[in-house]
C-alpha cells in the first residue's frame, strides 16, 4: 500500500523539475569549462569517453587544455537528454555541448570535434586533430585553445 502512494505521488508531481535540470546542466556546463586539463574527463559521459579512448584517452587529450569561463546562453532538455549552447568568455566563441543523464547525473556526451577525435570505423583521425592542444588540437575553447570544429565566431 505504501509503494502504491508512493508511486501516485511521484506521477503527481510529474517526475523531475524541469528547471532543476536546466539548472544542473548549466553547473556541469560552467564545471567543464572551469575544468583544468584531464579533470575535464569528469564531466564526458561513458560514451564520450568511449570515443576518447577510454579515461586514459581522455586524460591525454586533455592533459594541457586550460580552464575557460562560459556563460550559458540557452539549455533545453528533454527527458534523459539535454543540450547547452555556452559562449567562452575570451574567446567569446559560441559552442554547442549534448548531455545525457547517467545514474542520475548529468554528463557531457558530445561536443564539438568529438566524432573527429574518433571517426567512424575505417577512417583515420587527422594530424590536425591528434595535434596537442593550442597547436590546433581539439580542446574546450580556452585562451590558448584554437576555435572547436562546429563553432561559430560572433563579433563583440
Amino acid at each position: 500500500m505504501l509503494a502504491l502512494l508512493a508511486g501516485l505521488a511521484l506521477a503527481a508531481c510529474g517526475g523531475p523539475d524541469p528547471e532543476e535540470e536546466m539548472a544542473a546542466i548549466e553547473e556541469v556546463a560552467i564545471g567543464y569549462g572551469e575544468s583544468e586539463g584531464a579533470a575535464a574527463c569528469d564531466f564526458l559521459s561513458a560514451s564520450a569517453l568511449d570515443q576518447l579512448g577510454g579515461e586514459s584517452g581522455c586524460m591525454r587529450e586533455f592533459e594541457s587544455v586550460p580552464a575557460a569561463e562560459f556563460d550559458v546562453l540557452e539549455v533545453t532538455v528533454e527527458e534523459e537528454t539535454g543540450a547547452a549552447t555556452v559562449k567562452n568568455v575570451e574567446s567569446e566563441m559560441d559552442v554547442d555541448l549534448e548531455f545525457v543523464k547517467e545514474d542520475e547525473e548529468w554528463k557531457i556526451s558530445s561536443f564539438p570535434g568529438l566524432d573527429q577525435i574518433a571517426p567512424p570505423a575505417g577512417e583515420a583521425p587527422t594530424d590536425e586533430l591528434l595535434a596537442p592542444p593550442g597547436e590546433g588540437g581539439l580542446a574546450p575553447p580556452g585562451p590558448e585553445a584554437p576555435p572547436p570544429a562546429g563553432g561559430t565566431q560572433t563579433t563583440p
